[in-house]
């Protein structure tokens, strides 16, 4: 409907960018699925719940996150509207009625994520009511992975009777899948979870405040982790990233670092989506962006020489821009060398450095590198069919000009 799009549309940065300045820290990010449909079991104490889950899964994911909201709030025109807009699927909180299972299974079956308040109802924040298993039933319905949640602070943000956010930080700590005893029918397993998650989300609310309350700032590399397998997942495979996915995992960085602002982990990241986003300009703009991100990269290799990541991208910068500015194929190598040791993604420096030593015209040691890549890139890996093709290509071209 084009009004739900207009309301999402208009308002979407401004929600983000009040989610953004109140989010305190955000742990446990690696434990959200990237793809395929979810539902999330957060606790409910502030109509601010909505905002943020669906700013930190949606940012991460690129998909959306539907919450199942009181009837009462799509009972008038604007409400209603606005309710919709911002993803809301109207429940009889007593009864869910087939309208509200039909949307369920809509948003399941689509790979969306799917937000259920197990309490039932609003908190005050205090301790958290028992949980229902309605969550529980959807999620084992569609085999989707149940994702506890813990957000601390966001009754204070936005109180009951309050029109406006008040200052104040949030944090968020997200939780392990919840395990399901297989030996149980289904309608069992979801009262015992209903049971069970209950003192999950209580340790993650309780964690949550214990990071509110340190003054310094919180290392999250497996945040980082998630920034890195989003971006990946994002690429197509002349490594390039549309300007809207772009725009969202930038946010995601912001909103992921807001407190560990100088972690070597994230700061990469936001390098490596500037000069991704680099790649669309072209002319004297694009050569002074360059420049910038070089001298980006140096200040961080200063404080981590061996930094995995920011070798290779620096490798990479220097496989773009000729030798009289700093770069050049040689350069390049000698900062794949030491990007070889990044074990997250194995053989994309394995990949690089083939095309530097083609470049270089050593032809058998560029071979090596190209067989590496096509026996050692994992199946799993979201490019492993066009890396391996484009290996299998490069080394069909090395062959015939050794011929």
């Amino acid at each position: 409907m084009l009004a739900l799009r207009v309301i999402r549309g208009a308002t979407r940065s401004v929600v983000w960018r009040i989610v953004r300045r109140r989010i305190g820290s955000v742990e446990g990010l690696e434990n959200i699925p990237l793809d395929g449909p979810l539902v999330v079991v957060p606790n409910h104490a502030s109509y601010f719940d909505h905002f943020v889950v669906q700013v930190v899964v949606q940012t991460l994911r690129g998909r959306p996150v539907w919450f199942l909201t009181k009837r009462e709030s799509f009972a008038r025109p604007f409400p209603r509207l606005w309710a919709t807009a911002w993803y809301g699927i109207p429940v009889d909180r007593d009864v869910p009625g087939p309208d509200t299972l039909r949307e369920v299974r809509r948003v399941l079956g689509s790979g969306d994520g799917l937000c259920v308040y197990p309490e039932g109802t609003r908190g005050d924040g205090g301790p958290m009511r028992e949980f229902k298993p309605g969550a529980f039933r959807f999620a084992l319905a569609h085999g989707a992975p149940m994702i506890p949640i813990g957000l601390h602070g966001t009754a204070d943000v936005l109180r009951k009777g309050d029109r406006w956010f008040r200052r104040g930080r949030v944090d968020v700590v997200i939780g392990a899948p919840l395990e399901v005893d297989s030996t149980l029918t289904k309608p069992e397993a979801a009262q015992a979870l209903a049971g069970s998650s209950r003192a999950v989300v209580e340790s993650l609310v309780a964690r949550a405040a214990r990071n509110a309350a340190r003054s310094s700032a919180i290392p999250v590399p497996p945040a980082a982790d998630a920034v890195d397998a989003s971006i990946v997942r994002q690429l197509t495979d002349d490594g390039r990233i549309a300007p809207a996915v772009l725009r969202r995992l930038r946010m995601l960085t912001t909103v992921v670092g807001t407190v560990e602002r100088r972690g070597l982990d994230l700061r990469t990241q936001r390098i490596r989506l500037a000069a991704l986003r680099a790649t669309r300009w072209r002319g004297p703009v694009r050569l002074v962006v360059a420049m910038v991100i070089r001298g980006r990269l140096a200040r961080l290799l200063g404080e981590a020489p061996a930094h995995p990541l920011a070798n290779y991208l620096l490798g990479r910068w220097c496989l773009a821009v000729p030798t009289a500015l700093g770069g050049g194929a040689e350069r390049a190598l000698e900062r794949f060398a030491v990007a070889a040791a990044d074990a997250a993604d194995p053989t994309r420096t394995a990949m690089a450095s083939a095309e530097a030593l083609q470049r270089l015209g050593r032809h058998r040691q560029a071979l090596e590198q190209l067989r590496r890549v096509v026996a050692e890139t994992p199946a799993q890996h979201p490019h492993h069919a066009s890396r391996v093709r484009r290996a299998e290509r490069l080394v069909g071209e090395l062959r015939g000009a050794a011929t």
